[in-house]
């Protein structure tokens, strides 16, 4: 997951990414966890919809 949100930014396509949890085995805080772990540079906004439809905001700052 981490990889296809570097590729977006890496190419321009987006600074500030939807991800769409709701299908998926990832729980958010393992994502939100493994962003802050490894920082995306350019990498500005993460927004995470998890299973039930909640959405939850991350900012980075500093990349």
């Amino acid at each position: 997951m981490a990889t296809e949100i570097q590729e977006k930014v890496a190419s321009g396509q987006a600074e500030n990414i939807v991800v769409n949890l709701t299908d998926s085995s990832i729980a958010p805080t393992v994502l939100g966890d493994q962003l802050a772990k490894f920082p995306i540079p350019g990498l500005k906004r993460v927004i995470i919809i998890d299973k039930t439809g909640v959405s939850t905001a991350i900012n980075f700052t500093g990349n």
